[in-house]
């Protein structure tokens, strides 16, 4: 797919064997801060770690030093303030806090703009913690719910594949060109800065697409 060609070409995360992209095997938690770790390098950020590891559970040397990095920069936060389970599944909820912390705490994005209703069927699922960060990654169109009896669902204990967190990722990339460059303003164009919001056809196709995607 287009998502998995974005991420193996610009080389955020590999396949599992030389021919393999293995899809929907689970992403761990090291995992997706690894794969931030490694876009945060695509846009030629200082990735310079300059604090010593609070948790205790950290094993693998492919990790360390993205962990290290997203937690002293604000994205990710630990299980406890001592453990941060590398090697525990992502849920789709605990994605978009990542994700969502990446883009406004490390990328410095003013994203309130993005806040608003959770339209997900199973919303009052979501834990309190992830409401926002869920909300405005809905309304960036970098995740949909999955379809059932007509109705879109979040599943935000869902674990994320690895074909999810591709797709995230590919629209990830997107949405920062967006808010680098943006073309469409609120009010004629007389609020500066604020990110495009409009519609349009070919959004409607792709979040088709995606929502295809992700079933």
């Amino acid at each position: 797919s287009e998502a998995v060609g974005y991420v193996y070409q610009n080389g955020l995360f590999s396949g599992t064997s030389e021919d393999r992209f293995s899809p929907d095997i689970s992403m761990t938690r090291a995992m997706f801060v690894t794969v931030l770790y490694g876009q945060a390098k695509k846009l030629g950020r200082d990735m310079s770690v300059k604090t010593a590891s609070k948790f205790t559970d950290l094993k693998d040397e492919w990790y360390i030093n993205a962990v290290l990095w997203a937690a002293q920069n604000g994205v990710v936060a630990g299980k406890t303030a001592t453990v941060f389970a590398p090697d525990q599944d992502i849920t789709r909820e605990q994605m978009c806090v990542i994700l969502i912390n990446f883009l406004e705490k490390y990328l410095k994005y003013d994203l309130t703009v993005y806040a608003g209703v959770i339209n997900f069927a199973d919303k009052a699922t979501i834990s309190n913690y992830a409401i926002d960060a869920v909300g405005k990654a809905q309304n960036l169109k970098l995740v949909t719910g999955k379809e059932t009896s007509g109705k879109f669902a979040f599943d935000p204990i869902g674990i994320a594949a690895r074909a999810d967190v591709a797709m995230v990722m590919m629209l990830e990339s997107k949405i920062i060109s967006t808010l680098n460059n943006p073309t469409n303003t609120k009010n004629g164009g007389s609020d500066k800065g604020t990110p495009q919001t409009q519609h349009t056809e070919a959004d409607i196709a792709e979040e088709a697409s995606i929502a295809s995607y992700l079933q």
